[in-house]
């Protein structure tokens, strides 16, 4: 029914991720050895821009939010200052657009799993990259209000992600960019597929 599919993304994560800045971690924060290894901890909360692409379609940004907790896991004993970033978040996406003048919208959710490594130049400055697992939980698509027929979600979505992080003591802000590597989603009848253009995100943390 559906040939083009336009959709924004509104992201709200809650995130378990393991990040690593320092042989010695972020001054002012708590250090747990588990294994071997320094681990830190903290919550998070942000906002990002996503735009989706599909053939024939004109695509906008949409504005989301994250929000959850972060774990620093150090590998400095490895190599200093260098670090796996990973975890579970809970990704949320939601658009609206125009298919030759009928409103598309959709809803998907994900449990998302980073797999990134990072790395630290000090103890203020440090990069990551690497890949984000999304995991669909949920999906919903309406075209002039009734539901979509003939698209299909993927069940499994991933992307790469690279970005710096600067560390204020407990303080820190993390900006993110990713890149789509697999379709969101396709029409079954014409094999056209969605896929994420662009991602850019900001959060910030408190470490404890």
């Amino acid at each position: 029914m559906l040939k083009t599919l336009k959709v924004g993304a509104v992201a709200a994560a809650l995130a378990v991720s393991f990040q690593v800045f320092g042989a010695e971690g972020t001054p002012g924060t708590t250090t747990t050895n588990v294994a071997g290894m320094d681990m830190q901890w903290g919550a998070t909360a942000g906002i990002n821009m996503t735009t989706l692409k599909m053939t024939g379609v004109n695509w906008d940004s949409t504005m989301g939010y994250t929000a959850g907790a972060q774990t620093i896991f150090s590998l400095a004993d490895v190599t200093p200052g260098l670090g796996l970033r990973t975890g579970l978040s809970y990704l949320q996406m939601n658009g609206e657009g125009k298919n030759t003048g009928i409103t598309v919208k959709s809803e998907t959710t994900y449990a998302e799993i980073p797999v990134t490594a990072l790395y630290a130049f000090d103890d203020m400055w440090s990069m990551f990259g690497g890949l984000n697992l999304d995991l669909k939980l949920a999906d919903k698509c309406t075209a002039g209000g009734a539901d979509c027929t003939g698209v299909s979600y993927e069940s499994l979505v991933y992307t790469f992600a690279i970005g710096p992080r600067v560390a204020f003591g407990q303080h820190t802000i993390e900006a993110g960019y990713e890149v789509g590597l697999k379709e969101v989603a396709k029409d079954d009848a014409t094999g056209e597929k969605m896929k994420i253009d662009s991602f850019y995100g900001a959060n910030y943390s408190y470490m404890f």
